[in-house]
């Protein structure tokens, strides 16, 4: 293992996360939620609307995307690319895909602190880390541990990390959190798989958004499994609260002959949690199944609060607004086929 150029600084407990802001195009159908099953959240308002206009390199399947400031948002595709876009235009890819040195090949995950971009290179084994002022990097880890991690979170100048990707053939006493320093030095923090009451055999599949960060406590769940679980780093305790989820999980032990069946189960009955966002009074874990998907709302003390039901996955989720994204139908947006879809909201 070995690291390149100055450790990354420490900063704020809590990334800067700004709710986007743009001009709109306002629609009174186009991308609008549903309430259902709950009387205790209202949607205010129509939906806007705004399309993700040109990138300067293509852009695939959207996989996570996250609001830097009130004019800029990042996006990780299928490709493991991360592009920036401003005031709805893409700037083209941050950082420098590679193999080489300060360069990532394959961005699993990602996390922001400050003004500081850190990414998860998977298929490289490192950590690099740019600044995203002037895009220039900062210094990378590279540790050949790093390749069986999937999401990390960077807090007090710490990286944390989870295992997110299951397979059929999952080690149950595999650990699936861990911390590492700025020098590559890892530890595990415990949390063995059997401990998840999860469903090993539903591979592959990973989550796009599993692992957040509030104050001193570390959040995170996994596919599969009915918990979201709380680390909080100071007195490295863990605590989990059950999640509202349809279908089935927790049962292990099955042989191949299944696999026709969970597939088909998979696609239809499976809720699949993909989302994390931590609110000022509470915990919001947006999921899907078949098609349908759900914003559901939790105290952080446990007790769940309310749901919506979406028409699209939902990015991002602040105290009075959610915003998620669609792919046009429309011919005409064929070069951009992205749109935008913000909703305010009000909990009861």
């Amino acid at each position: 293992m070995n690291s390149v150029g100055c450790p990354p600084k420490g900063g704020r407990n809590v990334a800067k996360t700004i709710s986007f802001l743009v001009a709109t195009v306002v629609v009174a159908v186009l991308g609008s939620c549903e309430k259902e099953k709950s009387d205790n959240v209202t949607l205010v308002g129509e939906p806007e609307r705004v399309v993700l206009l040109d990138s300067k390199s293509p852009l695939g399947e959207i996989m996570s995307m996250r609001s830097y400031s009130k004019d800029r948002i990042l996006v990780l595709d299928n490709t493991h690319t991360l592009q920036l876009f401003r005031n709805k235009r893409g700037e083209g890819i941050v950082g420098v895909k590679g193999r080489g040195p300060c360069e990532y090949n394959m961005a699993m995950n990602f996390s922001v602190l400050d003004d500081t971009l850190y990414v998860l290179d998977k298929s490289g084994g490192k950590i690099v880390w740019y600044s995203m002022k002037t895009n220039s990097c900062l210094g990378e880890i590279v540790n050949a541990e790093l390749t069986n991690w999937s999401s990390l979170v960077r807090l007090q100048g710490k990286f944390y990390l989870i295992f997110s990707e299951f397979t059929a053939g999952m080690n149950l006493s595999k650990r699936m959190l861990c911390v590492m320093d700025d020098y590559g030095q890892m530890k595990s923090l415990g949390l063995p798989f059997r401990q998840l009451d999860a469903d090993p055999f539903i591979a592959p599949l990973m989550i796009k958004q599993p692992i957040k960060m509030r104050d001193e406590t570390i959040y995170f769940f996994f596919p599969t499994c009915r918990n979201l679980f709380a680390f909080n780093t100071k007195t490295e305790s863990m605590s989990k609260i059950e999640l509202r989820l349809e279908g089935f999980g927790g049962q292990r032990n099955r042989t191949v002959t299944d696999a026709i069946e969970i597939g088909k189960r998979i696609k239809n009955s499976l809720e699949i949690p993909f989302g994390l966002y931590l609110l000022k009074e509470h915990i919001c874990v947006a999921s899907k199944i078949g098609e349908k998907w759900y914003l559901r709302f939790y105290k952080y003390s446990g007790q769940y609060h309310a749901e919506l039901l979406c028409k699209g996955p939902v990015f991002e989720v602040t105290d009075s607004s959610f915003s998620r994204y669609e792919v046009s139908l429309n011919p005409i947006d064929a070069d951009h086929p992205f749109i935008i879809i913000k909703q305010r909201y009000v909990l009861n």
